[in-house]
């Protein structure tokens, strides 16, 4: 009966232990703007005021939602990674990755698609602040409308409505009458 116990114990130790160390971490959210007509990305402003920056190792854009690339998910529309061997990329609030622009000691692995309007498009920055390893990257969903020439006129960051729990799409079709 004891040696039943013993065994019990250490399973609900062990579940409680994958659960505390699976709710220690976490997916943030991404800031998103629009600084000098470009789109540009930024990890969340609570990590960013902190004194040690975001420590960012690869940056992934994809979409149009809805649309299948390889594997049935989204395709890329830019990607890059840091170069092997380079430090990450320091990310502060005054800074931030403008899409399609290539930070120094960086590898383009998806050269920048043109942005489509009303189509939602995901980001994933993988990093984190230096000072917290719970942290696994920053994510966020936008959409834009375009101007005549084609360049990014307005910028929508979709938010999640939290009293159903569901992103709202609809804040960007079509974008260009709101």
């Amino acid at each position: 009966m004891v040696h039943h116990l013993g065994r019990w114990a250490v399973i609900i130790i062990s579940l409680v232990l994958v659960q505390a160390c699976s709710a220690t971490s976490s997916i943030r959210d991404a800031e998103i703007v629009l600084k000098n007509g470009r789109v540009c990305f930024s990890a969340a402003k609570r990590d960013q005021s902190s004194n040690d920056g975001v420590q960012i190792q690869a940056l992934s854009v994809s979409g149009p939602r809805g649309e299948q690339g390889s594997g049935g998910k989204p395709p890329l529309m830019w990607a890059f990674w840091v170069e092997k061997g380079q430090a990450p990329l320091d990310l502060r609030s005054e800074n931030c990755v403008a899409y399609g622009v290539l930070p120094p000691r960086s590898e383009q692995t998806v050269m920048p698609k043109n942005l489509q309007e009303n189509a939602v498009y995901s980001v994933f920055l993988n990093g984190r602040p230096s000072s917290a390893e719970s942290v696994l990257g920053y994510r966020a969903e936008f959409c834009v409308s375009l101007n005549g020439n084609g360049d990014v006129e307005r910028l929508v960051v979709v938010p999640l409505d939290e009293k159903v729990q569901k992103w709202r799409y609809d804040l960007c079709t079509p974008l260009a009458e709101k």
